[in-house]
């Protein structure tokens, strides 16, 4: 969302401000094909809140992301993906 003078705006999502500029990088990400974790989008885009805008590009830009649980190392995570035909 921008403001009156072009500036970047961010959008309220409940009670966390999300990026307009962090979304569109997101959703470029999962057109590109990636699969992403929030260490992934992290690295990439500089936002822990990946769990935040899975939800926003599924209502609002009707991209059909699913999630996969992943065991590594010990650790558990979730994998983040556009659904493919």
């Amino acid at each position: 969302m921008q403001d009156l003078f072009g500036n970047q705006v961010p959008v309220e999502q409940g009670s966390l401000e999300v990026s307009k500029t962090q979304l569109e990088q997101i959703k470029k990400l999962f057109l590109a094909g990636k699969k992403l974790t929030v260490q992934s989008v992290l690295k990439l885009v500089h936002t822990q809140e990946l769990r935040t805008y899975v939800p926003i590009l599924r209502r609002d830009h009707g991209m059909q992301i699913e999630s996969q649980w992943v065991y590594h190392n010990s650790k558990k995570f979730k994998v983040y993906f556009l659904k493919t035909a």
